[in-house]
């Protein structure tokens, strides 16, 4: 077992981190919903048509074309452009896979939450 940010990771944090990348999948959609058990029903699809990060991620879609297109015409893609929105999606499924391991801990570690202004 070790210590990372003074969460013990063990076996019980590979299943919160189990857990976590199957409700980011459920949120990302990457799973047909009528395969999911009835308790998933809860976990949105953030990428429902309409919703709010299905428009976000149609207006950053629509920007990557464009500068795409300005930096090579006639062309589909850059690397560089494609690198920084690959890089982006990357970093917002990190960030969601922290906050539900903190969210874990500290429900069963209550007192160990820091206390804000302290």
């Amino acid at each position: 077992m070790y210590q990372e940010n003074g969460m013990y990771q063990d076996a019980a944090s590979e299943e919160v981190m189990r857990r976590a990348a199957y409700v980011y999948a459920i949120l990302c959609g990457d799973y047909d919903r009528r395969s999911l058990p009835p308790e998933a029903e809860r976990i949105e699809d953030l990428y429902a048509k309409g919703a709010p990060v299905d428009q976000l991620y149609g207006e950053m879609m629509a920007a990557y074309d464009r500068l795409s297109q300005r930096l090579h015409p006639g062309e589909e893609e850059d690397e560089d452009v494609e690198v920084f929105f690959t890089n982006a999606l990357a970093m917002c499924e990190y960030i969601g896979l922290k906050m539900y391991r903190y969210g874990d801990y500290y429900a069963r570690h209550p007192e160990q939450f820091p206390k804000k202004g302290a």
